[in-house]
């Protein structure tokens, strides 16, 4: 074999070897937005919309005690 033949030989091999890692170590696949699936834009609308009751609001202003809403709302300026 010539010189060149060899380096021509060495390329391609070079070249399968490459393609044979990414097919067992693929790169990671960029991050997709979870989604629910088999829904409507109308119930996605609806699902955003959604609010919690005012008696369990009041419930639960009547259970968290103000310094635990101060130390929330100061971690929250941070």
């Amino acid at each position: 074999m010539a010189e060149n033949e060899k380096d021509q030989k060495i390329a391609e091999l070079e070249a399968r070897i490459k393609v044979l890692e990414r097919r067992a170590d693929p790169p990671p696949r960029p991050a997709e937005p979870a989604r629910l699936e088999g829904f409507s834009p109308s119930t996605y609308r609806l699902l955003d919309q959604m609010s919690v009751p005012q008696h369990i609001l009041r419930e639960m202003q009547a259970a968290v005690p103000d310094e635990v809403v101060r130390e929330i709302a100061k971690d929250g300026r941070k």
